[in-house]
């Protein structure tokens, strides 16, 4: 069984008598150590399965596990002690509090962890922030960052809790090459660490760092 699984997910969104299907019986695993990179054009679906696959979004049909426990169709406090517990997350509009220090996004993260009932987190997250190598903007405000440092300050917080799961939508876009080499190699250390990894994204980069990529088109995972 992978740490993170998903068998037949549906997802439809209705605006007026328009129906459009976003997800289309999609089935994807990713397994403890594995990089995954989820491809696909823009409107192809990957926002659509990422929000599922981390319980932000509630599939029509079809079922999410993480680490074997179920995700989909709960309340959504259930949701979120499950994303907490097993998940460390990076959205495309990013997971950083505005108003909080990258030191404290560190340290609210492993608290909502450790609250969640993930026991093997200890860390400070001074010392979180050390092992990633990104400690120099630990007092930072997220708005004075650049474009690559948030980028890598959106990937450590997901990371600081050594999540088995890390789930990722396009954490490089509009990033440097050293900013995208930084949060290459922590992909991969995560993956090292044992942790299952998913990336949606288009760069070409990740995609040849990867065990595996996952290709989708009309919300539908492509064979071959």
């Amino acid at each position: 069984m992978g740490v993170l699984e998903a068998v037949g997910l549906y997802r439809f969104f209705h605006v007026g008598d328009e129906e459009t299907i976003a997800l289309r019986g999609v089935d994807l695993d990713v397994a403890a150590g594995e990089l995954c990179a989820l491809q696909g054009p823009s409107g192809s679906g990957k926002s659509t399965l990422i929000a599922c696959l981390a319980g932000l979004d509630d599939p029509d049909g079809g079922a999410v596990t993480l680490m074997g426990e179920r995700i989909s169709r709960r309340p959504e406090g259930q949701r979120a002690r499950i994303r907490a517990r097993h998940v460390g997350l990076m959205t495309q509009g990013g997971n950083l509090f505005e108003h909080l220090s990258f030191r404290d996004n560190v340290q609210l993260a492993l608290a909502l962890a450790l609250a969640a009932g993930r026991g093997d987190v200890h860390e400070s997250a001074d010392r979180a922030l050390a092992d990633l190598d990104i400690a120099a903007l630990a007092d930072a405000l997220p708005a004075t960052l650049s474009s690559g440092q948030y980028a890598r300050a959106g990937v450590a917080v997901a990371l600081a809790p050594a999540p088995p799961v890390l789930i990722c939508d396009e954490p490089t876009a509009e990033v440097d090459t050293v900013s995208e080499a930084w949060i290459i190699a922590r992909l991969r250390a995560a993956c090292r660490d044992g942790a299952g990894v998913l990336v949606a994204t288009h760069s070409a980069a990740i995609a040849a760092s990867a065990d595996r990529v996952i290709h989708i088109k009309d919300g539908r995972i492509a064979n071959g």
